[in-house]
């Protein structure tokens, strides 16, 4: 009698554990959202939110605010089956995944499987509890096979120490400062190219080369014939 009352407690565990992970792995509505205003192109956020610790919504709003120092306006998406595959009017891309499973969560791996990134500057964070090394490779071949060209992937911990000392509550801070100041590094990054590459683009009907101004002689009116005259 004594094992099977082991072995229902044991499948109660296995099914609990199971729904859980289904539950906090389950694809969210699609929302969009404006976190600030501004002219030009923008930064996007694409994530899946955190539904136990809220690490990754945390996070966005950490890069939300990098991005906007490197004078950015930013957009937030919630990565789903409705969410566009090329994004479009975008200078520079964050993704943020959970890990579950030493993998990153579905609804990040279906959606950059569609994904058409193709040149597009992406930062990209590995949220996770500690170990996070298969997983972070793992969101690293999923973004290459979308041809985005990848400035930034690191993983950050709620429990392993995200710089030495930091533990406790203190990690948490840790992470968000991290997470804040790689997209204003990057923000800033992609603004130094794209200016340099303003600078160097051809001349277009728009923005036509100006001619040289002809020679001018300096020499009052009249100075240069009593000079050849004989």
């Amino acid at each position: 009698m004594l094992k099977w009352i082991i072995l229902a407690i044991v499948v109660l565990i296995v099914i609990a554990v199971a729904g859980v992970v289904f539950w906090v792995q389950t694809e969210a509505p699609f929302h969009r959202e404006h976190i600030s205003q501004g002219s030009g192109k923008r930064a996007l956020i694409l994530y899946h939110p955190s539904r136990d610790a809220h690490f990754s919504d945390d996070l966005t709003m950490a890069l939300a605010r990098g991005f906007a120092e490197a004078d950015f306006p930013v957009d937030r998406w919630t990565m789903t089956s409705r969410t566009p595959s090329k994004p479009k009017g975008y200078a520079i891309v964050a993704v943020v995944s959970n890990t579950f499973f030493s993998a990153p969560d579905w609804p990040t791996l279906r959606y950059l499987k569609r994904a058409r990134l193709e040149d597009q500057n992406v930062i990209a964070i590995m949220a996770g509890g500690g170990k996070t090394e298969r997983a972070e490779q793992k969101l690293g071949f999923a973004l290459e096979r979308t041809g985005a060209h990848v400035l930034d992937l690191r993983p950050l911990w709620t429990t392993r120490p995200n710089e030495p000392g930091s533990e406790g509550p203190a990690n948490r801070q840790v992470a968000m400062k991290i997470a804040r100041s790689m997209a204003r590094e990057a923000g800033q990054l992609v603004r130094e190219r794209n200016a340099t590459a303003a600078d160097q683009a051809p001349a277009t009907r728009e923005n036509p080369v100006q001619p040289a101004p002809a020679p001018t002689n300096d020499l009052p009116q009249g100075a240069e014939a009593r000079e050849t005259a004989p």
